[in-house]
């Protein structure tokens, strides 16, 4: 009875309904919303686990922009980076 609804770029909304037959009314309406606004969706289904881990949450964005800021920091000023590293164990290249 959990619906995931995905949008690029934005943070995904993972609801729960208390039965399936709500569930199936919500994406029927939500389906025929789209189509009237021209909006293409597409409906897939999922076992939970896989759901959750489909679904980008505040936490795992915050992970990728880490790993973006500490690529990009790293590059700009010469740093050495080890991206394994989860502290910030950022070492100074030695310049000659």
């Amino acid at each position: 009875n959990i619906m995931a609804l995905i949008l690029p770029r934005e943070y995904d909304l993972v609801v729960e309904f208390c039965s399936e037959p709500m569930r199936n009314d919500f994406v029927s309406i939500l389906c025929g919303f789209a189509q009237n606004n021209n909006v293409d969706i597409s409906v897939i289904e999922l076992r939970l686990h896989d759901l959750c881990n489909a679904a980008t949450t505040k936490e795992k964005r915050n992970k990728m922009l880490e790993k973006f800021f500490k690529t990009v920091f790293t590059e700009a000023f010469q740093m050495d980076y080890d991206p394994s590293l989860d502290s910030e164990q950022v070492d100074m290249k030695k310049h000659s």
